[in-house]
Formats: C-alpha cells, sequence, structure tokens
C-alpha cells in the first residue's frame, strides 16, 4: 500500500513515518456500506430470489468471520448474466465452488461491495425471525458442552450437538424423501417456497 520495501520502512524517521501512515489512514475506518447490483459483467442476485442450496452456502460464511470470506459471499451472490430467446435476463446457475472465483472480484473497489454484507444481513435475520417455528438450534450460537454435566445431560448434549452439526444435511435429506439423486434438485429450488412449504407441513401437520 505504501508502495515501498519493508526495509525502505525501517530506515525511516518516526516523522517520515507518521506522514506515511496518514496517506493510508482510511484502512482504520470502516467502508461506506454502499454496494452496486452491477459489477462489470456480474448483476447482484436478489436476495428474495436466492435458493435452499446458495442460503446453505451462505450460512457457512456468515457464521464465522464473514468479513475474511467477503469473496466468496461476493462470489454467490452476483452472477453472469445471459438473454434467453424470449429477451429475458437469466442469471447463471449456482453450479460452481465460490472459491473458484475468488481472482475475478479482486479488482474491484471493496466501496463497491461492502454494502451488501448488512444488507443480506438484515435478510436473514428477517428469514430466520419470519420463519422461526421452523429453526433449529443451527442457527443459534455454539453452545459449549460442560464437563460437570451428569451423564444423562452429557448424552443429551452430544445428540443435540450432532443435530446442529448435520442440521441442513438432515433437511435435504427428508426434502430428497432420502433419494439422493435430487439433491441438487432440492438444493437449486427457491429457498422462500421451501421455507413456505416446510410451514404449511408442520401446521397442517402433514
Amino acid at each position: 500500500m505504501l508502495d515501498c520495501y519493508p526495509e525502505d520502512i525501517e530506515e525511516l524517521a518516526i516523522e517520515e513515518l507518521e506522514e506515511l501512515l496518514l496517506s493510508v489512514k482510511f484502512i482504520r475506518d470502516e467502508p461506506p456500506k454502499n454496494y452496486k447490483s452491477e459489477l462489470g459483467e456480474y448483476k447482484l442476485k436478489p436476495f428474495n430470489k436466492i435458493t435452499l442450496g446458495e442460503f446453505i452456502s451462505l450460512e457457512a460464511y456468515f457464521s464465522d468471520n464473514y468479513l475474511l470470506k467477503l469473496l466468496n459471499i461476493v462470489a454467490i451472490l452476483y452472477r453472469r448474466v445471459r438473454v434467453n430467446e424470449w429477451g429475458d435476463e437469466t442469471l447463471e446457475p449456482y453450479n460452481y465452488h465460490s472459491s473458484d472465483r475468488l481472482d475475478w472480484f479482486l479488482d474491484f473497489k471493496i466501496t463497491d461491495v461492502f454494502g451488501l454484507l448488512p444488507e443480506y444481513i438484515k435478510f436473514r435475520e428477517g428469514i430466520i425471525d419470519q420463519y422461526k417455528n421452523l429453526m433449529t438450534e443451527s442457527y443459534e450460537d455454539d453452545f459449549e458442552i460442560d464437563s460437570n454435566m451428569d451423564a444423562e445431560d452429557l448424552k443429551a448434549a452430544e445428540e443435540e450437538k450432532k443435530q446442529q452439526k448435520w442440521a441442513w444435511e438432515t433437511l435435504i435429506w427428508h426434502l430428497c424423501n432420502e433419494d439422493l439423486t435430487k439433491f441438487h434438485a432440492v438444493c437449486d429450488l427457491p429457498l422462500i417456497l421451501v421455507f413456505n412449504f416446510l410451514g404449511m407441513k408442520k401446521e397442517l401437520n402433514v
């Protein structure tokens, strides 16, 4: 960022170093919460059209330090566009791994995409709140298993931990009707459609 070698910095006087640091002081501040709906040939997919598979992938990145996974998140949400025979724009399907596309977005500015993080978090929280009767503990903060628990509670906690670990896989397995060949078809279903039908199934007990 300073366009010099580390050895050059070590030889600088304190006053010169302070002057250089002023030129990059922006790194201490959070970027503006703006974002672009288009990045060159890529378009941002509307959050309300996200599929179940995309939501699950994004959950993996947002459950940890999502700032370190910004490129992965961008690679999922921004897609190339094709105009079909009817003149309608269609986004490319999510049939790739986000890590294969990280280099594609390195040349874009942080201010082009940073604002989508709080926007997506707001969308995610809305989904979890709207469908909270469907949500399991996998959406909550991980709990610690207390070594002071008695044998029965420890066994129950261990079982709960396993349920958390495989929550999404279990959901897809049930939606596939235990037919693994339908895995990708289920993941390509719209998230809101899936949750609406799960909510109906639970409410009507069918």
